[in-house]
């Protein structure tokens, strides 16, 4: 990532870009965003500020921060886009990558009889599977049971 920052800074934006786009991703790591933030930047000094919304967008619809919203808002902003278009990209950028859940049934636990995925269409439905032995799943149930 320095070697990219120390080309952007000589101008040569297209260099720094390859270099950034080929620094490894530790995925556990404040450090994806970081380069993500860089590779925005050094593609808005290039006068790319499509390139650095897009790739922002992409980022932001799977993993939605208040810090990544704003610099969205900010290059959003030179493309002419304001929040209600902003809102619409991400949605889309999620739809695009939706799949339709697999079908089951489960039987009901207070009631009698079955409920079916497509009984609940049109409502919020979280499914969590976890297992009385595990640790975390235990610590997980007093949360999704509030």
């Amino acid at each position: 990532m320095l070697a990219g920052r120390i080309l952007a800074a000589r101008g040569d934006y297209a260099d720094a870009i390859t270099m950034l786009n080929g620094a490894p991703k530790i995925r556990y790591s404040s450090s994806v965003v970081v380069l993500l933030k860089e590779i925005a930047r050094v593609n808005d000094a290039m006068g790319n500020a499509a390139a650095s919304y897009d790739s922002l967008l992409k980022y932001y619809a799977v993993d939605p921060t208040d810090d990544i919203y704003g610099l969205m808002k900010q290059y959003g902003g030179k493309l002419g886009k304001n929040n209600d278009a902003i809102q619409a990209d991400v949605w889309s950028v999620r739809k695009a990558g939706a799949k339709p859940a697999t079908q089951f049934s489960l039987d009901n636990y207070l009631t009698s009889g079955k409920t079916s995925l497509p009984d609940l269409k049109g409502k919020v439905v979280l499914v969590t599977y976890w297992f009385p032995g595990c640790g975390p799943c235990r610590g997980e149930f007093p949360i999704l049971k509030r």
